[in-house]
């Protein structure tokens, strides 16, 4: 689990907004807005892995998403979507090439 969606959830349930949630971890917004997306699309791909996994195993959807803390089949069955997982992808192999970029220039341009 990701102590920064832990933490952004339960500020969020105590009626905190994404900038204050920023200010309380000692980020700017665009870096909060940046880690966010990450983070939630890594949760995504745990979610996808674990659904993929448990599919193989014979678990029905509804079962599989009892076992994602209450999950309904139709999340399920969206997690189990080819295209959810191509497109979780795209995400993962954008942040990565930056990633590599920022290694060998240490400033990336993006517009």
């Amino acid at each position: 689990e990701s102590w920064f969606l832990d933490r952004a959830e339960e500020l969020r349930k105590k009626g905190f907004s994404n900038k204050e949630i920023a200010e309380d971890m000692g980020i700017s917004m665009d870096m909060f807005n940046k880690r966010n997306m990450i983070e939630r699309s890594q949760r995504k791909r745990d979610e996808i892995s674990f659904a993929q996994r448990q599919r193989e195993a014979g678990y029905t959807n509804e079962a599989i998403g009892k076992m994602l803390g209450g999950k309904g089949e139709s999340y399920v069955r969206t997690l189990l979507d080819p295209m959810t997982e191509e497109r979780n992808k795209v995400i993962f192999a954008v942040k990565d090439a930056i990633e590599d970029e920022v290694k060998k220039k240490r400033f990336v341009d993006i517009g």
